[in-house]
């Protein structure tokens, strides 16, 4: 399926897991694989106990034909075969992806089949524990996804693209959106095993699958020496970028940018080698913000102009 995790490998402490070895494909799961085949529609999706409504917005759906599933998430697809065991309680899948960047990667999970709605946890690619509940505890590196059958009775995100000027709640910034703002808390990677809270707010531009996204976080005091400076901040935002697309991404070009007062920098990233996003960020105060926008063409660079042009900080 198509990865919402942050960072892969992400810690699994305080998941219930059980050492697994590789499923043999089982006579027994043709039953279930025959009601599986067909279209299904993400209605969510959690990560470490977080959801990431970001991939319902854009309207990620899963088609399933014999034994390989393909995940479609606005531009971007994957495809993986599964091997199916529903004589283990709870029923097993193992999958393996077909192409793309993570081509060969394997994920172990369990699955929950009733009727129209589809519930599976995936551990973390690669990770040979597989879990043992149905959820994503915080803290985890578990995704749970429920999916419905494309009946024709799941609500279709909006393909309406409507510029409207947004204020966060917090007062710290104004921006216009394309679309329906979603809020939200997240924790970003800042190492192996560590994480720093953030507040998103994501609008997806109609349903080309680009999106406009804003990232606040708190600068941290580092331990009464002060704020980093700017310099090591962009620095760090450089490595996010890198953490936060898994490593399909290069940065292709960096500039200075300023916002009033504020410095900044500008990064174009080329996602795995077929689309473009625009990122920029700004050091405000205690606050540093970054602005992503794209991909391009699905959003044209003069919407992209549009998003960065509007935002404001407060005075």
């Amino acid at each position: 399926m198509v990865n919402h995790r942050r960072e892969p490998g992400a810690a699994e402490n305080e998941l219930k897991t059980a050492p697994v070895a590789p499923l043999a494909p089982p006579a027994a799961s043709g039953s279930d694989r025959e009601k599986l085949q067909g279209t299904w529609i993400l209605t969510v999706v959690e990560v470490g106990g977080e959801k990431r409504m970001e991939a319902v917005a854009l309207g990620s759906r899963m088609t399933i034909t014999g034994d390989t599933m393909t995940m479609q998430q606005g531009p971007v697809s994957m495809r993986a075969r599964f091997v199916l065991d529903p004589t283990k309680t709870p029923k097993q899948i193992d999958m393996t992806v077909l192409d793309g960047p993570f081509k060969g990667k394997k994920q172990i999970g369990i699955y929950e089949l009733n009727g129209n709605e589809l519930k599976i946890c995936e551990a973390p690619t690669d990770s040979t524990t597989r879990p043992t509940v149905l959820g994503s505890p915080k803290g985890s590196g578990a995704e749970f996804s429920i999916l419905r059958r494309d009946d024709g009775t799941v609500p279709k995100p909006s393909s309406k693209i409507e510029w409207k000027e947004y204020t966060a709640p917090s007062k710290v910034f104004t921006v216009q959106f394309p679309g329906k703002v979603l809020e939200s808390k997240q924790n970003a990677p800042v190492g192996p095993g560590q994480t720093k809270a953030v507040l998103v707010y994501m609008s997806p531009y109609g349903t080309t699958g680009a999106t406009c996204v804003v990232v606040v976080e708190d600068i941290p005091n580092l331990f009464g020496f002060g704020m980093p400076k700017p310099e090591k901040i962009f620095s760090d935002v450089r490595d996010g970028l890198t953490k936060t697309t898994m490593g399909t991404a290069k940065i292709t070009k960096e500039e200075d940018v300023k916002l009033g007062d504020h410095p900044g920098k500008e990064f174009t990233l080329l996602v795995q080698g077929l689309v473009t996003l625009k990122v920029r960020s700004y050091v405000v105060g205690k606050h540093a913000i970054t602005l992503t926008a794209g991909p391009s063409p699905l959003m044209p660079e003069k919407e992209v102009k549009t998003f960065f042009d509007s935002f404001k900080v407060a005075k």
